[in-house]
């Protein structure tokens, strides 16, 4: 009985042929077939080959999968690191626009109060006359036109359409072109 039944070089042998082959050849080593242990070490080291090669592949996957997390992550953190920066410029003028909507709330606020104390003493004259006109009383909508004109700029519900206009037009006041710093909304 011989040993040689491949006649293709092993390298072309796939994994399960290799196997089989290595069966085989085991069994003729076994019952002493001349030849048979140093072909059967051949199969063998050839198994080892395709076992490191396949080793190596799964290896190679690994680490491409490794090296692509860290690279991800190295971009993620410079992401982060990148927006940091972004919101620490964006936040550092906050404070600068905090004071000045401070200042003009205070000058409005002011300018409010002096127009009410005018519009109060307005009222109390009708009223002495026999006439009160009760439109000097300015307080409520005046509080809901500046309220609705914040919340337009600020992405809040849009104003009813008689709180749309200007404090004048609401007020039904008539500004003279002549008066300084007065424009039109």
């Amino acid at each position: 009985m011989t040993t040689d039944t491949t006649t293709r070089p092993l390298t072309e042998l796939n994994p399960e042929e290799l196997h089989q082959e290595r069966q085989r050849l085991a069994y003729e080593a076994s019952i002493g077939t001349p030849g048979a242990a140093k072909q059967l070490e051949a199969v063998e080291k050839q198994l080892g080959v395709l076992d490191r090669d396949t080793e190596r592949a799964g290896l190679a996957v690994k680490e491409a999968s490794r090296r692509a997390a860290l690279q991800a992550e190295e971009q993620a953190a410079a992401r982060r690191a990148e927006l940091e920066t972004q919101l620490a410029a964006e936040l550092t003028k906050r404070a600068p626009l905090v004071a000045r909507a401070e200042a003009a709330m205070t000058s409005l606020l002011e300018a409010l109060a002096e127009l009410d104390a005018v519009s109060k003493m307005a009222y109390g004259i009708t009223s002495e006359l026999g006439v009160p006109k009760h439109k000097l009383i300015i307080g409520e909508r005046v509080s809901a036109w500046v309220g609705h004109r914040v919340s337009a700029i600020i992405g809040g519900p849009r104003a009813p359409r008689e709180l749309r206009g200007s404090l004048a037009e609401l007020l039904g006041v008539e500004i003279p072109k002549s008066v300084a710093g007065w424009r039109s909304p």
